[in-house]
């Protein structure tokens, strides 16, 4: 292995934003590196995130992950906008709740927590966010969401090339495969999230996990519900459904780029809002009337939230 990639891998995994932006630095000074790392940026972001993450952690620490996230909003995704229900907007500020929707871009989970703003937020989200991002981990139940070493291309069919050229880097970062007790881990946070619930918390989830098109969703949902069902919680949990619009990766990347082009594109291209709309909150014993097989309960899940949102 390179020693460049040991140098950046190792920064990565100390879980230092910091130390991984001044690698990143000098990485793009070495003579037979610094071509690469351009044409890389051309495409994607990469030093913008690795210089963003930082400071968006640095603000987590001293506030809040919605604190932070209203500030990363309204620094470089202005417009925003999130449109709740009445009767939603009453559940979000303190009844148990969980919060499931679309994944369309890395944004998800700052947007929603932007506009619950509940200290009492855990969102299921991939374990590697920590490691650009530690001040994240207080609001996170980690999934290993391993970038797979081959198949690449469909990301590329599905988001595009940022989405491509993002699990070829982080494929780089974090390297081989995942601890082969990862689908434990994984039901150990699904089950943490439902008692999280259970108590009184607030929960965010993305059952089809981050495509900026339609798919089946993880079953995982279907999981929380039933372990909610079992303890007798389907009479006080709400289930409520979000959609999110106008984000992509593609505008994350000219949100985030300060050239012309970028900014040509925020200008006539993503004019419209990044919106985030909730549906009517729904006690979950209404759509999970008792407990059955997850499979079953994702199945009915996903069928209502076609219903809601059709597009």
């Amino acid at each position: 292995m390179p020693r460049w990639i040991e140098a950046l891998r190792a920064a990565f995994a100390a879980g230092d934003p910091q130390r991984l932006a001044s690698e990143y630095d000098r990485l793009r000074h070495r003579p037979l590196l610094a071509p690469l790392l351009r044409l890389a940026e051309a495409t994607y972001p990469v030093r913008e995130i690795v210089h963003l993450a930082p400071e968006l952690d640095a603000r987590i620490a001293s506030h809040s992950l919605a604190t932070a996230s209203r500030w990363l909003l309204d620094t470089h995704f202005t417009p925003w906008r999130a449109e709740i229900p009445e009767a939603a907007a009453a559940v979000l500020s303190s009844r148990p709740a969980v919060i499931y929707g679309n994944h369309p871009s890395m944004l998800t989970p700052f947007l929603i927590s932007a506009a619950v703003n509940r200290d009492d937020l855990r969102i299921l989200s991939a374990s590697y966010v920590h490691l650009f991002l530690p001040r994240y981990a207080r609001y996170s139940l980690p999934v290993e969401i391993w970038p797979p070493r081959r198949g690449g291309w469909m990301e590329y069919l599905r988001s595009g090339v940022p989405a491509l050229l993002q699990t070829k880097l982080l494929a780089l970062l974090l390297g081989t495969a995942p601890v082969a007790d990862a689908k434990e881990r994984n039901l150990n946070s699904i089950l943490r999230g439902a008692d999280h619930v259970a108590g009184g918390g607030c929960l965010l989830l993305a059952p089809g996990a981050g495509s900026a098109r339609p798919r089946a969703w993880y079953q995982g949902i279907g999981r929380i519900a039933r372990k909610l069902a079992e303890d007798g919680a389907g009479e006080r949990v709400f289930l409520i459904p979000y959609h999110e619009e106008h984000i992509s990766k593609r505008r994350v990347c000219a949100s985030l780029r300060r050239n012309r082009r970028a900014w040509v594109q925020r200008r006539f291209v993503y004019r419209r809002p990044v919106t985030v709309r909730f549906a009517e909150p729904q006690l979950l014993a209404t759509l999970v009337p008792r407990p059955d097989d997850p499979a079953a309960i994702t199945a009915r899940l996903h069928a209502h939230y076609r219903e809601l949102f059709p597009r």
